[in-house]
């Protein structure tokens, strides 16, 4: 495999993981940002070490904590619900 590229299996992982970072931000607004681009960030290096779907889990569970600090409680079922979705 050339320096650069994904199997396509990691491809599709990080095309979900975009569609997550899009729905969380959209779901928690500018001051989840930060929050979740660090969790995006971390996710996607560790898919391009070989990691799997767990990964995504991972960032989704993180997101959903974050959401309780910053929206409350209430927040992280919808945003648990909504993230797994894509």
């Amino acid at each position: 495999m050339a320096p650069g590229t994904l199997p396509s299996a990691s491809v599709e992982l990080v095309q979900r993981l975009v569609k997550i970072r899009d729905t969380a931000n959209a779901l928690l607004g500018a001051g989840g940002e930060a929050v979740v681009q660090k969790h995006v960030v971390a996710a996607r290096l560790a898919i391009e070490r070989g990691a799997g779907t767990e990964v995504l889990e991972q960032a989704i569970q993180q997101i959903a904590a974050a959401a309780a600090i910053l929206k409350g409680p209430q927040a992280t079922d919808i945003v648990l619900e909504r993230l797994r979705a894509k």
